[in-house]
């Protein structure tokens, strides 16, 4: 699990130790989960003040967001009636939203949407507006554009909108709606980028629901994925299950080896509480102490 605001992100409850607590954690930012969405380029004519865009692209593909922001502004302001004026104000939106300014990039991406309603564009600018309102707490408007977005061509898109749907769902407490999403974004065609994140909130909410084994074999398939940050969150979720299992000296294993992770540093924290908590919850009270 996760906490909000991180690469990967946890909001956690810390039980009192010395009852049988774990550190629980409900969210994975989804900044973390959303892979990026290049720019399309448009089949236009070569024009003045290509050069300038292109130099403005340049400089966003090689991650220097702050940068291409102030070169797609000036293009904007030099060349306002540019044929490629649309992907300057999508390459400023873009800009903008992988530098987390997430009201900004949704402001931007709506200018976007009233003023080029059609083309090839419109279905990623919406992908975006959904996820800036998601990233902003507006889920329940959110839902709506995800909603629409499942009805998409593009399988990519779709399973996208799928995922962040389920999450809402999760975070609503809507656990069997947020299952059958999770499950179909897990599921779908290839191996979707968000797919081992799907399949580590199937294992959350089998947590939930205290369905420990079940829970311990999925969080142990999402570890699995391959992904650094989805395997120290899924060991950590794994040392939680065997915790609720009864099985404190594995626990306490899955514990300390997240701990030993490099990688998110508030989850290794997290995961030491646990450690800790599950020496205390075997009596191992010198051990505990040797750990501080």
């Amino acid at each position: 699990m996760l906490r909000r605001g991180l690469s990967l992100g946890m909001a956690l409850g810390w039980l009192a130790v010395g009852a049988l607590a774990v550190v629980s954690a409900d969210e994975i930012s989804s900044q973390a989960l959303s892979p990026s969405l290049p720019a399309e380029t448009e089949q236009v004519q070569s024009a003045p003040g290509d050069e300038e865009l292109d130099f403005a692209r340049g400089l966003y593909a090689r991650g220097l967001y702050a940068m291409a922001l102030e070169e797609f502004e000036a293009f904007m302001k030099t060349h306002p009636d540019h044929p490629k004026a649309g992907e300057a104000l999508f390459g400023k939106a873009e800009s903008i939203f992988m530098t987390h300014d997430y009201p900004a990039a949704l402001a931007v991406y709506r200018d976007y949407a009233s003023r080029f309603v059609t083309g090839e564009r419109i279905e990623t600018v919406f992908s975006r507006i959904a996820e800036c309102l998601y990233l902003t707490d507006h889920k329940a408007e959110a839902r709506t554009y995800f909603l629409k977005l499942q009805k998409s061509s593009a399988a990519d898109t779709r399973l996208t909108a799928v995922y962040y749907t389920a999450k809402i769902d999760f975070d609503a407490g809507r656990y069997e709606a947020a299952r059958q999403g999770m499950a179909q974004a897990a599921q779908g065609p290839g191996r979707h980028p968000l797919a081992p994140y799907a399949e580590y909130y199937l294992g959350e909410i089998a947590f939930k629901e205290k369905s420990y084994a079940e829970a311990l074999e999925i969080f142990r398939r999402a570890g699995a994925s391959g992904e650094d940050e989805i395997r120290q969150a899924a060991l950590l979720g794994e040392g939680r299950a065997l915790f609720g299992l009864g099985r404190l000296d594995e626990a306490a294993k899955a514990f300390r080896d997240c701990a030993e992770m490099k990688g998110d540093v508030s989850v290794a924290e997290d995961a030491f509480l646990n450690y800790l908590s599950a020496l205390f919850n075997q009596g191992l009270y010198s051990e505990a102490a040797a750990a501080c």
